[in-house]
């Protein structure tokens, strides 16, 4: 109901039934009852009309300014109100609701704008991950990089003081690499690599273990468990290896565990040297062989 029409519906009864009043006394020949009603009702309403005024101008105007600036303190506060409901817009319209129709549009510019907006930085923060997580990824294996093996290494959680103490590093490099690549084509070489980033995957616990290509033919692992049990794995990839690759290649594998040397601080690189001795070791005796350190 427009403010115009409560204010008609209020102020008709006031102006009507006095003059109805008079008009029947004036047919009943009581002309004077008639001009005392007319003057009472014009003496009231001369005396009611600031009231009156003010009256209609709440009716009609302050109200509904009440309603457009609680509106427009929720946009302030950032809150998105509920839109006005209004009637089909027309040429003739008052201000007021002009008003609220510009604060209806207003509101849903906004809200268009801010999902665009929390679209676009969804989008940035996607392409921020998927970035930080290709910058972990060897790109032709889609194992860990040297950079996340580092990061991986850097926060094994301590036990019992120690950093790494429940895990054990696995190096592994593949033997008579180089022979495939000059006989066969790097293509075959990348195949010989890809296949066995495939069979270690297959061989580690993806909720616990992790597996790495840190450059060239030289792979490497992290694996939560004993070295007992580090070792079945490392016999097993190598088996596997040995038996699908079909170029003839083979693999050197170095074991160690992630702690630091009896009596020396945590270093990684001692670590990483021990297993890599432990390689050597195994390339000394002819390849194809797992050795612990």
């Amino acid at each position: 109901m427009s403010p115009q029409l409560k204010l008609f519906l209020l102020l008709a009864p006031v102006s009507v039934l006095p003059s109805l009043a008079a008009m029947a006394l004036l047919e009943s020949g009581r002309e004077r009852q008639a001009l005392a009603v007319l003057a009472v009702h014009a003496a009231l309403g001369l005396g009611l009309l600031p009231f009156f005024a003010r009256f209609a101008l709440h009716v009609s105007v302050f109200k509904e300014l009440a309603k457009v600036c609680d509106f427009a303190a929720s946009l302030r506060r950032g809150i998105f109100p509920e839109p006005f409901v209004l009637p089909v817009e027309q040429e003739d319209e008052n201000l007021l609701l002009r008003l609220k129709r510009s604060l209806n549009w207003m509101l849903h510019s906004l809200d268009s704008r801010e999902k665009s907006l929390l679209g676009r930085l969804a989008e940035t923060d996607q392409a921020r991950r998927d970035m930080e997580d290709a910058s972990r990824k060897d790109p032709l294996t889609g194992l860990g990089n040297r950079r996340h093996f580092e990061q991986v290494l850097a926060g094994l959680p301590p036990v019992n003081g120690c950093n790494g103490a429940s895990h054990r590093l696995l190096l592994l490099d593949c033997d008579k690499f180089k022979s495939v690549n000059d006989t066969y084509g790097h293509l075959a070489g990348d195949e010989v690599l890809r296949a066995l980033a495939d069979i270690m995957q297959e061989c580690l616990r993806s909720d616990r273990d992790w597996a790495f290509r840190l450059g060239g033919d030289e792979f490497a692992a992290i694996l939560a468990c004993s070295g007992e049990q580090a070792r079945l794995v490392a016999e097993r990839i190598r088996e596997r290896f040995k038996m699908a690759n079909g170029r003839g290649c083979t693999l050197s594998m170095g074991i160690t565990s992630c702690l630091p040397a009896p009596g020396r601080p945590a270093n990684w690189n001692t670590v990483i040297s021990r297993a890599d001795a432990a390689v050597y070791e195994a390339k000394g005796t002819g390849g194809d062989a797992v050795r612990e350190r």
